[in-house]
């Protein structure tokens, strides 16, 4: 059987992006985003899950959990994009059977999206007092409102709510005083000291002169009573007339390990269970809450079905870890759809030569072509391991398969060629963690040339070399050896007169 290069079956796509924040990818790459999500079975029953619940007008909380680099961003980008994006054109590039009915189910249905990152938040502030409800409200909500152009229209902190209410409910008498009461303390006024000090600090020396005068302020103190108050102005008809909250929390994990205290941790779910539960149960609010983290939900916030705190949606884990392979196959190459019949005479070629061929279906091989499995679990460990330099194995494939001399062959890309791959080499391996392994196998791949072997021979103990390095990083915490069979399916050994283990 002759096969064709793989160069003649696929076409390669645009080098993805893999590296995301929050923030600016959903205003200004979400359709981009949305049309490159790759919907598998198990990530499009998490998305009818979330839209379900939207399409009820049940609140819930929902938790997604993936380790590092497993595209946990890409998909709150995507969710968010859909359900608050007012370009309705959004849900044009959704080629989905199963969530196309949510369009029209969804409807007019607008949600106030309120969408921010931890990332960074942790380091700084840690010990200072500045809380999650702080970054919520000001990085959340009023950088949300600013990006809409509704700061003025809803009071968000509690700083903001006494000047409104200094200004339209409390008496002259009082304004009067707190003017004197400023001035003394500051010796600017109180419109003068807001403009240059903050809405912040001024609401603090108002609160402060309520204290000494024994005033008590009509305004919310309590964490639930602020969210609802804040829901209030949002959703009010007469105001902004949003039907809900889609509060959006990404990098939760490192907040938490900046914040590990149990007081802090302790408040921190008590927010949440506010936004993701109580809301929704008592005040039967429309909140949708997605927070997104490494590890998992908390004690106190845990659920695995509707109704209950916090939703776990767990991205590319055990049973659904295939899913990585056909994400990353996805996004890197499109298959040749005339030339399935060719892709269909690799699959036979493969299962009657390589025992991982046969444990996989015609429609497996497809989607995971041209690149032999092994791959997948090499580099997903390898790059899971949070590296400074890269947040997926995305740039590690989309390289590789980009590689001239492997598209001109017939083979699957497999393990040892994935050091073809520049990010790899160049930005991964150098690192603190992989530094000592990288130099001795570079050592070991020179030393190979002093073994006179023939070009063949080279070739072969080259790719074993290499393919032996990448599995031991992968399992570098957790030794994993690969016995002599596994290592000829992992580097594709065939020989015509002998079995490729001996070989």
């Amino acid at each position: 059987m002759t096969l064709l290069p793989i160069g003649e079956l696929i076409t390669p796509k645009a080098r993805p992006e893999t590296t995301l924040s929050l923030v600016p990818a959903l205003q200004q790459q979400a359709r981009d985003l949305v049309e490159s999500y790759v919907l598998t079975d198990t990530i499009r029953g998490h998305f009818v899950k979330i839209l379900e619940n939207v399409a009820r007008g049940d609140g819930q909380g929902f938790w997604v959990q993936a380790e590092y680099g497993a595209g946990k961003t890409h998909f709150l980008v995507t969710i968010a994009a859909l359900l608050s994006g007012s370009d309705g054109e959004l849900w044009d590039l959704v080629h989905d059977d199963a969530l196309q009915p949510y369009r029209h189910r969804l409807g007019a249905r607008r949600l106030f999206p309120v969408v921010f990152s931890l990332r960074g938040e942790a380091s700084a502030d840690a010990g200072l007092g500045h809380t999650l409800l702080d970054v919520l409200l000001e990085e959340g909500f009023e950088r949300s409102l600013e990006h809409a152009g509704l700061e003025d229209q809803v009071q968000v902190t509690a700083a903001s709510d006494i000047l409104a209410w200094l200004q339209s409910r409390a008496s002259p008498a009082i304004q009067q005083e707190v003017e004197v009461f400023v001035h003394g303390r500051t010796g600017r006024s109180l419109d003068g000291y807001r403009d240059d000090e903050g809405v912040q600090s001024a609401g603090r020396l108002v609160m402060e002169y309520c204290a000494s005068a024994g005033i008590r302020p009509e305004i919310a103190t309590s964490v639930k009573a602020r969210l609802a108050h804040i829901y209030e102005q949002i959703t009010a008809p007469d105001g902004l007339g949003f039907d809900g909250l889609l509060v959006v929390i990404d990098e939760y994990e490192g907040w938490q390990k900046g914040h590990a205290s149990e007081g802090e941790l302790s408040a921190d779910a008590e927010l949440l269970e506010t936004l993701g539960y109580l809301l929704p149960r008592d005040l039967g609010y429309q909140v949708f809450t997605v927070v997104a983290s490494q590890s998992g939900v908390p004690a106190k916030l845990r659920g695995e079905h509707e109704g209950d705190r916090f939703i776990n949606i767990p991205l590319l884990a055990q049973a659904n870890e295939h899913d990585y392979d056909i994400i990353v196959s996805r996004r890197v190459r499109a298959l040749n759809e005339a030339r399935l019949p060719e892709i269909n005479d690799h699959y036979e070629y493969f299962r009657q030569h390589f025992a991982f061929a046969r444990d996989l279906s015609q429609a497996d091989f497809r989607d995971t072509f041209p690149f032999q499995p092994r791959c997948f679990e090499a580099v997903r460990r390898i790059t899971a391991r949070d590296l400074p330099t890269t947040r997926s194995g995305l740039s590690v494939f989309w390289e590789t398969l980009n590689q001239p001399q492997l598209l001109r062959q017939p083979l699957l890309i497999r393990v040892a060629d994935l050091l073809t791959s520049k990010h790899l080499v160049e930005d991964c391996l150098p690192t603190s963690v992989y530094r000592d392994a990288y130099q001795a196998y570079r050592a070991a791949s020179e030393a190979l040339s002093q073994f006179a072997l023939e070009p063949d021979d080279l070739s072969l103990a080259q790719d074993i070399l290499g393919t032996l390095f990448l599995w031991y990083l992968a399992y570098m915490d957790e030794p994993r050896r690969l016995d002599l069979q596994e290592l000829a399916e992992a580097t594709l050994t065939t020989d015509d007169f002998m079995k490729a283990a001996d070989n």
